[in-house]
């Protein structure tokens, strides 16, 4: 006898899925908190026998039947139509950015969740940077949005090239010279730095004498230099005076010394005195007897070596006539005396 073969019982689980779906679609904030807690859990019910592969025909209408029991029993709660978006931010290179969260602005309750915006990466552009003298060649990256770079592939220095001496200068009398930088050629560095020459100073000739010098008045040198032709003058010291001595012997009444004669300039002085000798022997000079009618002297005492008067002689008063008569006859006198004084 055959075998008879039995089409196995599929439930139908239209009515559930579709009842799921509208559940899905509900918005959370347009009920109050409690209603929406039993559709939450209605609905983790029903999704719970959606996927159960042997739930029976009845689990599934049960389901069905509870979760579209839940959804006629929501309350409409407050409605969250004035919202605004807050926590916004945009990504950057290396940083997530955020949508933002729309919030109620007459509750403040948050009606959608915002979400993460991934960072957006670097967006490199890339400039070969060739080497130098001294410093080594590379890529640069450098980000076009945020500005970061880095640098990579290094070439080494090229090392100077040729140089050239460069800032020389001769010194002078009065300046310092430099003996000047060697500076390669091909970067302008200096490769070797130069070093200070000094100032030669001045090549001061004989110099002429401009004012000559006196016995104690400074004279004047003037001086040019031989090799910059500046010009200077020096004091010439004073020549001091050129004495010639005299001895003068002391008289009788005047001292004795040395005399000093500046044969240059006339100046004299004296020195080395002795006293004087005081005065010897003396004469009578000048003297003269007194007459009738013109008065004498007594005369002056004369030193015999200097010859000046010691004495000053006095006048001796003059002696007046002495008359007689002479061959006095009758009443004719013929002599007689008449003295007068």
């Amino acid at each position: 006898m055959a075998e008879s073969t039995r089409t196995p019982f599929v439930t139908d689980r239209s009515d559930l899925n579709a009842t799921i779906a509208v559940a899905e679609a509900l918005a959370e904030h347009d009920y109050t908190a409690e209603t929406w807690a039993n559709l939450a859990d209605a609905l983790e019910e029903a999704r719970a026998v959606a996927a159960n592969e042997t739930a029976t025909q009845s689990q599934v209408n049960d389901a069905a039947t509870g979760l579209a029991a839940a959804i006629q029993a929501l309350v409409e709660g407050h409605k969250h139509t004035n919202t605004k978006l807050v926590g916004q931010k945009e990504a950057t290179c290396t940083e997530a950015g955020y949508t933002g969260d729309e919030v109620c602005i007459d509750c403040g309750e948050i009606v959608k969740q915002g979400e993460v915006i991934p960072a957006t990466g670097h967006r490199f552009d890339k400039t070969v940077v060739a080497p130098t003298c001294t410093t080594s060649g590379y890529d640069a990256y450098v980000c076009s949005v945020c500005g970061y770079g880095y640098h990579d592939h290094f070439t080494a220095p090229l090392g100077h090239g040729e140089t050239e001496l460069q800032n020389a200068k001769e010194a002078t009398c009065t300046e310092d010279g430099y003996t000047g930088d060697k500076v390669c050629t091909v970067c302008g560095e200096i490769v070797e730095q130069g070093e200070v020459i000094p100032a030669t100073g001045h090549s001061w000739d004989e110099g002429v004498v401009k004012v000559e010098p006196g016995c104690c008045e400074e004279g004047v040198m003037h001086h040019t230099c031989t090799v910059c032709g500046e010009t200077k003058e020096e004091n010439i010291s004073a020549k001091g005076h050129q004495y010639e001595k005299t001895v003068i012997a002391p008289t009788c009444t005047t001292s004795g010394y040395d005399e000093y004669t500046c044969s240059v300039c006339g100046y004299r002085y004296h020195d080395n005195f002795t006293a004087p000798l005081g005065h010897g022997k003396t004469e009578l000079r000048n003297a003269k007897e007194a007459t009738c009618t013109e008065d004498g002297y007594t005369g002056d005492e004369v030193c015999t070596v200097c010859g000046e008067t010691v004495k000053q002689g006095e006048a001796i008063p003059a002696l007046g006539h002495k008359t007689e008569l002479w061959n006095a006859k009758g009443s004719h006198l013929h002599r007689g005396w008449l003295y007068r004084r």
